[in-house]
């Protein structure tokens, strides 16, 4: 991301911040005061007993500067650290947790009212995106260990092989931006694969996403050949 969109939106606040030395552009004149904030390119400073000032930053020295800079950017990554792994679920979420987040959640319903918060049974396959992603809606399935939530995958809706090119291509598509707006720019992006690619009951996976909150997300389209129907995938799991 780059530092002058982290300038615009980005706000540091600092809770149990210290004073520190701060030196004008000039390299000349210097003073001790706590950061307070900064935002759009201005920084608040206290100098004590309600003394607050602001100042560009660029009437700052280049070390404040660098300084200040790398703070927002620790902010931003402790931001991303913190996000959940999918909607509000989060790795070591336990059912219960997964079943209560689910049920206020604005992009994921239950399929049906059987089963759905009993309690007993598999919650895969109960749950599904509430809107469609480029034409298909995606069932749910969970993978705990140790009755702790590891990976969420995530299953399109099938589709013919005369779909293939069209409306599962239109959905890859468009998921394949939903997820980067969600995990950043995918470490690997792959074109569309052409349907004679895909062998029997694999998944031709084109994009990865690791992320710093832990997650690794990975999508693809899967020929399931029993049916003759293609789907896509997608997994988010911790990062091994």
């Amino acid at each position: 991301m780059k530092i002058a969109f982290l300038l615009t939106l980005l706000l540091l606040h600092s809770a149990q911040a210290e004073s520190r030395k701060w030196t004008d552009a000039s390299g000349t004149r210097s003073f001790y005061g706590e950061l307070i904030e900064y935002k759009n390119g201005m920084v608040t400073i206290s100098k004590g007993e309600g003394q607050e000032f602001n100042i560009a930053i660029e009437k700052l020295h280049a070390s404040d500067q660098k300084w200040l800079r790398a703070k927002v950017e620790e902010e931003r990554l402790q931001k991303i650290k913190n996000q959940p792994a999918f909607d509000e679920l989060r790795f070591g979420d336990n059912r219960g947790q997964v079943q209560s987040k689910i049920r206020t959640s604005q992009i994921i319903e239950g399929k049906s009212d059987l089963g759905m918060f009993d309690g007993l049974g598999t919650l895969n396959g109960i749950y599904q995106t509430k809107n469609k992603i480029g034409g298909l809606k995606f069932s749910l399935n969970f993978v705990f260990q140790d009755k702790l939530l590891r990976l969420i995958e995530l299953e399109s809706d099938t589709v013919t092989p005369a779909e293939y090119t069209k409306t599962l291509n239109n959905s890859w598509s468009e998921l394949s931006t939903l997820l980067s707006q969600m995990y950043g720019t995918p470490g690997n992006a792959a074109p569309y694969p052409d349907l004679v690619r895909l062998s029997s009951g694999r998944t031709a996976y084109t994009h990865r996403w690791s992320c710093p909150n832990g997650a690794e997300v990975i999508m693809g389209p899967r020929f399931l050949n029993n049916d003759n129907q293609y789907q896509l995938m997608v997994q988010i799991r911790e990062a091994q």
